[in-house]
């Protein structure tokens, strides 16, 4: 007995639904492209495309409505007239909605029939044939699924402008026959997507410091952290690494800019083909798919009444001109993770390590100036990786070391300097017993000293017996 259904038509498809709508209107889009060949072989294989694509429709409707569950029957597996016939009675009974041609999709299954058994060439009426199925799945979109066939693509549900423009543009080349344009933008959604469920992992996150420490070893230890941590997130993302080394394998062949991405690429020894457009397409808007539909609606929204900004330079360069990553705080050194721009990433690789640079940091709240810290860096290490082509988007790693007894902060208000950190020369006791691991003796002990020997340095305060980590608060929060 058949009850009232409680899905509203028209309705959405859910994601699944959504990607086998796509393959539908796939499927028809290839059958015209068959009947623009002209051939008798080309017009019998449109007749097939033609049935395939509606009976494909017609049990994308039965899964949309859920008409096993309500109707409590189950849906005929092959024969389209069985099909048609038990849908349009349930949408008529429980919608209200009239399943359009009714008579034609019949016809159209008897007459695949005869060119499947060879008793018929369809002949220039495919295209007749072709107008019913295209004329029924654009009324199908939109009184079944509340969506226009003619934007009837993947891209139209990806949230992300970048990754939306990107699938929209494999899509294109895809219908264009434009084989290696259609991988090239499947590689650059691919990467843009990538970059963003990865850039907050804390996998990727822990492979910068891990990569350092390792480093010392040789290139072999850092290049297995670099493969670990990527394999690890491979698995998080729920990508299969099959797939995965597959699609590697064909976009390994895109020719590339070598200001761009300077490792080269491999040169594909044959043309592209129709096969390596639609596996990439397939994997990439899968796992694009996945990813989104996987995204959980954050627990609820900060309250931040004041807007905060920080402008750290080095040597000029502005840092803020990229976006900021991470960063790792140790006493003695910092480790920025960017991800930069051109521009940028030029202007930080020609740093050199182990010299010395000006430091300069404000930080502003709602556009005041609250504070600025200045101060001398030794450049441990720098290094730049290509994360996506297209935007051109680096990730660039500094590792700085501040010179000791060198920094220098002023708090503001109103534009006037309100406090600053004291000198090592000038400072009173109780300035000094403010740094954390101080005490009442140690600072004594410095005051000591300095009117001993007048001015301080880091080897007179080894000399005073001061323990490591008192000496390491000195240097790096005070100046001389």
């Amino acid at each position: 007995m058949t009850q009232l259904s409680n899905v509203t038509l028209p309705s959405e498809p859910d994601v699944d639904v959504l990607k086998r709508l796509v393959r539908a209107r796939q499927f028809l889009e290839h059958a015209k492209s068959h009947a623009a060949g002209g051939t008798e072989f080309d017009f019998m294989i449109a007749t097939h495309g033609a049935d395939n694509a509606i009976e494909f429709t017609l049990k994308l409707i039965a899964d949309h409505v859920r008409y096993e569950e309500v109707s409590g029957a189950t849906l005929p597996e092959t024969e389209l007239a069985q099909i048609a016939g038990v849908l349009f009675r349930f949408l008529r009974d429980t919608h209200s909605i009239t399943l359009p041609y009714f008579q034609e999709i019949k016809a159209l299954r008897q007459i695949r029939n005869l060119v499947q058994h060879g008793s018929f060439t369809p002949g220039a009426d495919v295209n007749r044939l072709l107008t019913i199925a295209d004329r029924f799945f654009s009324r199908i979109c939109e009184s079944i699924f509340g969506l226009e066939a003619a934007h009837l693509r993947i891209a139209s549900i990806i949230n992300d402008s970048t990754i939306q423009k990107h699938l929209n543009d494999a899509e294109d080349a895809l219908t264009q026959k434009r084989w290696e344009d259609c991988v090239r933008s499947c590689r650059n959604a691919f990467e843009e997507s990538l970059f963003r469920y990865r850039k907050d992992s804390p996998i990727a996150s822990m492979e910068i410091p891990a990569r350092l420490e390792v480093g010392e070893l040789g290139m072999a230890a850092e290049r297995y952290i670099v493969l670990l941590s990527e394999e690890m997130d491979t698995l998080r993302l729920k990508i299969d690494s099959n797939r995965l080394t597959r699609f590697n394998d064909i976009i390994k062949h895109l020719p590339t800019d070598p200001q761009t991405d300077p490792h080269g690429y491999f040169v594909l020894q044959r043309p592209w083909l129709k096969s390596d457009a639609e596996y990439c397409y397939g994997f990439v808007s899968d796992n694009i798919l996945r990813w989104q539909s996987d995204e959980f609606e954050p627990l609820y929204v900060p309250d931040q009444p004041d807007d905060h900004r920080h402008d750290d330079m080095i040597d000029g360069v502005l840092l803020a001109d990229g976006e900021i990553g991470c960063i790792y705080h140790e006493l003695d050194h910092e480790i920025y993770l960017l991800y930069a721009p051109p521009p940028l990433r030029e202007a930080l690789c020609k740093l050199e390590t182990e010299k010395v640079y000006a430091w300069n940091s404000k930080h502003y709240r709602n556009e005041v100036l609250e504070s600025e810290i200045r101060s001398q860096v030794r450049l441990r290490y720098v290094r730049s990786e290509l994360v996506t082509h297209d935007p051109p988007r680096w990730k660039v790693v500094l590792d700085i070391a501040r010179e000791p007894l060198t920094w220098h902060r002023q708090d503001f208000e109103n534009g006037n300097v309100v406090k600053e950190t004291p000198t090592l020369q000038t400072c009173s006791k109780e300035e000094l017993e403010d740094l954390y691991p101080m005490d009442s003796d140690a600072a004594q002990r410095v005051l000591d000293a300095r009117e001993k020997h007048g001015m301080l340095n880091s080897n007179l305060l080894r000399q005073i017996k001061l323990t490591d980590s008192q000496i390491e608060w000195i240097e790096s929060f005070m100046r001389i």
